[in-house]
C-alpha cells in the first residue's frame, strides 16, 4: 500500500477514535449501550492502531477459530471489541426499526 494511503488511513482512525470517545462521553447516561458500543469500536481501532505505529503499519492476527464447520480468518482481541460494537450498534437500530425499544 502506497505510504499516502496508510497515512489517510491512520488520519482517518484517529479521527474516529477522537469523535467516538467524545460522543460517548457526551451521552453514557442517556445512551449507555450506544455509548458502551463507540467506546469498543474507539478502543479496538487504538488497538489496531497502535499495531500499526510499532509494527510498520501492519496489525498482528493471532485468533482462528476452527470448530466443526466454522473456520474463521485470523482477527485479534481489537477486532473483537470493533466487531462487538457494531453489533450492538445494529441491534439497537435495527430493535427501533421495528418499532420494540431497544
Amino acid at each position: 500500500m502506497p505510504p499516502l494511503v496508510k497515512q489517510l488511513i491512520f488520519i482517518l482512525a484517529v479521527a474516529v477514535v477522537v469523535w467516538a470517545g467524545y460522543w460517548a462521553l457526551r451521552h453514557w447516561a442517556a445512551l449507555p449501550h450506544k455509548a458502551f458500543a463507540l467506546y469498543a469500536i474507539a478502543l479496538g481501532d487504538v488497538g489496531n492502531l497502535i499495531d500499526r505505529v510499532f509494527r510498520d503499519g501492519h496489525v498482528v492476527g493471532y485468533l482462528i477459530v476452527n470448530v466443526g464447520a466454522l473456520h474463521t480468518g485470523v482477527f485479534n482481541i481489537a477486532d473483537i471489541a470493533i466487531t462487538a460494537g457494531a453489533m450492538v450498534l445494529a441491534w439497537d437500530l435495527f430493535a427501533k426499526a421495528d418499532g420494540k425499544p431497544a
